[in-house]
């Protein structure tokens, strides 16, 4: 409910009268990099300014903006006080905070971000993303950032690219297994007809035929052999480039129980 209030407030008002969004630095907890914490600030504030339905202000701007004696105090507001937030927005009239934080967990990331509302004094949204690398993690930002900002979500990546590598791929080994199943049959049957050829020699061919069907045997099968390992390459290559699920839903979760006489699925849909 809040989602669609907020949006509809966002494209009912002015392009020039945008809500002003501060987005403060997220913050590296539970064993992350500080630096992967400072890629990902700047990812979300690109990433709040190119969605467009804010006037994005990041840190940096509240470093110019504000007087040096209160920058101590307001970069050092890290915790998720009401007052707090209202401290930080009020400095530069934002109405909006974002702020978060990229924790680790084993060989996971995680990515939780939180929208405060300066005139509700409260949060109004929330998102958290899972990524298993800093390269998938980077693509959930902009996931993050929609939910947080209660902003419609990011078509997910084309799968066009990584379908098409698997279907060329998957029809050029289908080629190469064929010709090569057609130039062993081919093989097999010249070389018993020479074999009948030792004892009938009236059913055997012209050297000359026979030649060329060695040379056209050998041909097939380089190009049998050659169609299958690029055929095997272009599907690894589409296997490789195919894209994560990024869309981590939460309107299903479901849950197999197993009982004493089979399973049952319960869950909320």
């Amino acid at each position: 409910m809040h989602a669609v209030m907020l949006v509809a407030a966002l494209l009912a008002a002015d392009a020039a009268q945008k809500p002003k969004l501060l987005v403060l630095d997220v913050q590296a907890v539970g064993g992350a990099d500080a630096a992967l914490a400072q890629a990902v600030t700047q990812a979300v504030v690109n990433e709040a300014v190119a969605r467009g339905f804010y006037q994005v202000l990041s840190s940096r701007d509240l470093v110019a903006l504000v007087g040096i004696d209160r920058q101590k105090q307001l970069l050092g507001c890290g915790d998720e006080s009401s007052s707090c937030m209202i401290e930080v927005s009020g400095a530069l009239n934002a109405r909006y905070v974002l702020n978060g934080n990229v924790s680790k967990f084993g060989d996971a990331l995680q990515l939780n971000l939180q929208l405060f509302d300066n005139q509700k004094s409260q949060v109004v949204h929330r998102a958290t993303r899972l990524a298993k690398s800093e390269s998938e993690l980077r693509t959930q930002v902009l996931y993050a950032v929609a939910e947080a900002t209660g902003s419609p979500l990011p078509p997910p990546p084309s799968k066009v690219p990584s379908v098409s590598l698997i279907s060329a791929g998957s029809a050029a080994v289908l080629f190469g297994a064929v010709l090569g199943i057609v130039t062993l049959t081919s093989e097999a049957s010249m070389g018993a007809e020479l074999e009948q050829g030792k004892m009938f020699p009236q059913v055997l061919k012209s050297y000359a035929y026979y030649q060329g069907e060695r040379s056209k045997q050998g041909v097939q099968r380089t190009v049998s052999i050659i169609s299958l390992i690029a055929g095997a390459a272009l599907v690894a290559g589409g296997v490789f480039l195919f894209p994560p699920d990024v869309v981590q839903s939460t309107s299903v979760k479901v849950a197999l129980s197993f009982t004493g006489t089979g399973f049952a699925v319960a869950g909320a849909f």
